[in-house]
């Protein structure tokens, strides 16, 4: 598949059927995520490639624990905004464990030269760590709809960041970033407006 059309046409994926992801397009669409661009070239990344059913399972019982301690708080606070949040979003938390594998994507947090804070610049505020790791992220998308299969970045799932974490066995200086499901598409979901490129282009000449 061309790469602009890739861009193009690719899609977030949230309906996934039985059919398995084969290992040689699984390594291929993890080769394309390991050749991101990093900066100072440190791969701060790695993949845990979920398959064991249960597993996803355990994290979407951590994930919807928490969503049942914020209704609780919001129902004693007769919140009914966060109330239909909670309603709103179990589904889309969680759909990860209905894909044939989720990916977590893993992060080694580092903190880039050191030289910002010499001048009274906060590194935190741009990360250049969770700038590499997404970069491979979208490798990953990109890949994956090339050789046909549907993805989604998903990050509503970090609300239960270090249940997930201890199910995962990070390491202290690891963060997870995200969990990105795979598998074929069961529907083809549809195109949303976008912004042309020129709405979102200026120039200096």
């Amino acid at each position: 598949m061309d790469l602009f059309e890739a861009v193009k046409n690719r899609r977030s994926v949230r309906n996934f059927t039985d059919q398995p992801v084969s290992e040689d397009d699984l390594n291929k669409i993890l080769e394309a995520a390991n050749d991101a661009p990093s900066a100072r070239n440190k791969q701060p990344w790695r993949f845990i490639v979920i398959k064991n059913k249960q597993v996803s399972e355990n994290i979407a019982v951590e994930i919807n624990k928490k969503l049942d301690h914020i209704y609780e708080k919001a129902q004693q606070e007769t919140n009914q905004n966060i109330i239909e949040k909670v309603n709103h979003y179990r589904t889309p938390f969680t759909f990860f464990k209905r894909a044939p594998i989720t990916v977590a994507v893993i992060m080694t947090k580092y903190e880039g030269t050191g030289l910002s804070k010499l001048v009274g610049v906060d590194s935190s505020v741009y990360r250049s760590d969770l700038q590499s790791v997404s970069a491979a992220i979208q490798n990953f998308l990109l890949a994956a709809h090339a050789l046909s299969y549907g993805s989604c970045w998903m990050t509503g799932p970090l609300i239960a960041h270090p249940e997930i974490s201890n199910i995962l066995n990070l390491k202290n200086d690891e963060q997870l970033v995200a969990l990105l499901p795979l598998g074929k598409y069961a529907l083809t979901p549809k195109k949303k407006p976008r912004k042309t490129f020129e709405q979102v282009t200026s120039y200096i000449d």
